[in-house]
């Protein structure tokens, strides 16, 4: 699929990454419309991390349910683009801003999972 990726400072480029598959339980979804955050524009005036495909403010639609029972194929959908634990005291209180994974995999804000300049893309953990 097409994706549009950080090539070095104020630098984009489209390229083809591979469709992504249901993980975990991860539900796929269809980007329908992106937004551009300012955490955007600073990965792309910094041209860093290269070959990140931003974009975590989004709305789509559901392609593949993985194992939720609460959607169904083309369901209408956005994304807490964040990746906390689900485990830690934190979240457990739902203060989910707070935990020490709430970055780590985050949609279009890491090199592992693409964001929403993408035509296809994962959910973030689901807990």
């Amino acid at each position: 699929m097409k994706c549009v990726a950080i090539n070095g400072v104020k630098s984009l480029e489209v390229k083809e990454i591979a469709d992504p598959v249901s993980v975990d339980g991860r539900v796929v979804v269809e980007v329908k419309k992106a937004g551009i955050c300012g955490s955007d524009i600073h990965n792309w005036d910094a041209g860093a991390p290269e070959g990140l495909v931003m974009g975590h403010e989004f709305s789509g639609v559901v392609l593949d349910t993985g194992s939720r029972t609460d959607l169904k194929i083309g369901d209408r959908v956005t994304s807490l683009p964040i990746s906390p634990c689900g485990e830690c005291e934190a979240c457990k209180s739902d203060n989910h801003q707070y935990c020490g994974q709430t970055w780590a995999h985050a949609l279009g804000l890491t090199l592992d999972n693409p964001g929403s300049m993408a035509q296809k893309l994962p959910s973030a953990r689901i807990w």
